[in-house]
């Protein structure tokens, strides 16, 4: 398999309740060791949480959508989950999960393609550049703002930042 160029940044972020009380990130810090966050069983699970939040306990379970019923039912403060899933879930129900601004921890996202097929993986590469920033962005801006509620900056002219 070849890879593309990288058309998101991914990370670990926290999503919190909008009627908590320490549902930003600053709220969740000075909280100290009576912060409870959820996030999915794995080897460096513990870590990654502490990175941020060095005195939060941490609540490890066995599925993606239990890190967030941990939420849901106020067991934990916080749900580290991916920033995409944070950004989702607040565009499409901010009355039930809000960002609390934290994310960490980059992961470049890129899109798989056949091996040794050169002329679609520049193809595809040439699409992801244009749709990010050249002439036809719209597609790009609109899915991240559908999907992510996310308002994505004008492309400025001269010296890229590709």
């Amino acid at each position: 398999i070849n890879f593309t160029r990288p058309y998101y940044v991914e990370g670990i972020a926290l999503l919190t309740r909008p009627d908590a009380a320490n549902k930003t990130f600053d709220a969740l810090l000075k909280g100290g060791k009576d912060t409870k966050v959820s996030i999915l069983q794995n080897v460096g699970a513990e870590e990654n949480v502490h990175t941020i939040l060095p005195e939060a306990q941490v609540l490890q379970v066995d599925t993606q959508a239990n890190v967030i019923q941990a939420l849901d039912s106020k067991r934990a403060d916080a749900a580290a989950v991916d920033l995409s899933t944070v950004r989702w879930m607040v565009a499409k129900t901010p009355d039930r999960y809000a960002d609390s601004g934290k994310s960490w921890q980059n992961q470049l996202y890129g899109a798989g393609v056949k091996q040794g097929d050169l002329d679609w993986l520049t193809f595809v590469n040439t699409c992801f550049n244009v749709a990010m920033y050249g002439n036809d962005s719209a597609v790009y801006d609109k899915a991240f703002k559908e999907y992510f509620g996310v308002d994505l900056p004008a492309r400025v002219t001269g010296f890229p930042s590709i």
